[in-house]
């Protein structure tokens, strides 16, 4: 697994530290700005990890999620 370098990060509101989300996934609350967009970039970005999405788990080739025994 590799890191994200500083320009591959998608340098949006919705994944920084300063942003918190509403009720509406598409607004955010942002401490310096106010309610903005949740794809509004200004320069004051701090990438927070942990409002990422993944990327969804790949299953398998071959292998039938159906007939797994737990």
């Amino acid at each position: 697994m590799t890191k994200k370098t500083k320009h591959e990060i998608n340098r949006v509101c919705s994944c920084c530290e300063l942003a918190e989300t509403l009720n509406n996934e598409d607004i955010v609350l942002c401490s310096l700005k106010g309610v903005v967009s949740s794809g509004h970039v200004c320069k004051k970005f701090i990438y927070d990890p942990l409002k990422r999405d993944p990327k969804p788990v790949s299953s398998l080739p071959g292998l039938d999620p159906e007939n797994l025994v737990l």
